[in-house]
């Protein structure tokens, strides 16, 4: 989960400087006084040096938490200054710290949210721009709820996340061992698409009609390839055949497959090597 946080803070960090450093650059560039344009300064130094301790703590230490708990008590300052001086809790980028308690949750979970929200509501309230009335508790309120909710989901989708990839990782695990399995049966087996066309043949079947390297185009040529077509545009498979090549006799047994969706895709062959029992067979029967 730490190793997952780290990861998501790459793009965080594009979209925090492309925000944060716009609002720095409007303000040193419209808000006309020095004592403003200093303070703008000062916010992108610090913008700049938070990014800076960023990528020097997450390449030492890329499953700790420490680097995104820094980024966002720095940013906390720096959106804390950029509001003061653009108009304060009234002006038009007050609602920059709920965007930061919002993305403070998606970083840290639940608790970090919380965290962060308090420390924007605090920055709020030192810088002036509220007094210790109602309108502090209204906007700690409404802080505390975007990170808490934005937590809760951030965190309820990582778990249903790990969950998918298990399963996922199960699945594909499961589906490495059959085919291991049926890679390494002494039966050949060979599977059509829902077009015709050779989906895959295991080393067994290649063997036994000497198909080498270049198979799909080459079976393709064979008595099985065009039986197995035929019977699965037709729609109905025997029970099972007996196909002679060279000096020996293969036991074919044909049927389509149906997926998870319980659709019929395409057909599948099994040819099973039966020589030796069918001329046990026809020794029995001379005897």
């Amino acid at each position: 989960m730490r190793l997952e946080a780290g990861r998501r803070l790459t793009w965080v960090q594009v979209w925090r400087l492309a925000i944060l450093g716009s609002l720095c650059a409007f303000g040193i560039a419209v808000l006309g006084s020095s004592q403003v344009r200093d303070a703008y300064l000062a916010a992108a130094a610090v913008l700049l040096g938070n990014s800076i301790l960023y990528l020097l703590l997450a390449s030492r230490r890329p499953e700790s938490r420490l680097p995104a708990w820094l980024l966002c008590c720095l940013d906390a300052f720096v959106i804390g200054v950029i509001v003061h001086y653009a108009g304060g809790i009234d002006g038009p980028f007050a609602t920059v710290f709920v965007l930061h308690a919002m993305l403070a949750g998606y970083l840290l979970g639940v608790r970090g949210g919380a965290w962060i929200a308090v420390t924007d509501t605090l920055i709020l309230a030192l810088s002036g721009m509220l007094t210790l009335s109602g309108r502090v508790f209204l906007h700690a309120l409404l802080l505390l709820s975007v990170g808490l909710v934005s937590g809760y989901l951030t965190e309820l989708l990582r778990r249903q996340s790990g969950r998918l990839q298990n399963a996922m990782e199960a699945l594909k695990a499961s589906r490495a061992g059959s085919r291991d399995i049926l890679e390494n049966l002494a039966d050949g087996i060979l599977v059509l698409d829902s077009g015709g066309n050779p989906l895959w043949a295991n080393a067994s079947l290649s063997r036994m009609l000497s198909l080498g390297e270049d198979w799909e185009q080459k079976v393709r040529e064979t008595q099985l390839y065009r039986l197995l077509a035929g019977y699965r545009k037709a729609g109905a498979f025997p029970d099972n055949i007996d196909l002679v090549t060279d000096d020996r006799i293969l036991e074919c047994r044909m049927g389509a497959f149906t997926d998870s969706y319980g659709e019929e895709p395409g057909a599948m062959a099994v040819l099973s090597d039966v020589t030796e029992i069918r001329h046990l067979q026809s020794r029995l029967e001379e005897r």
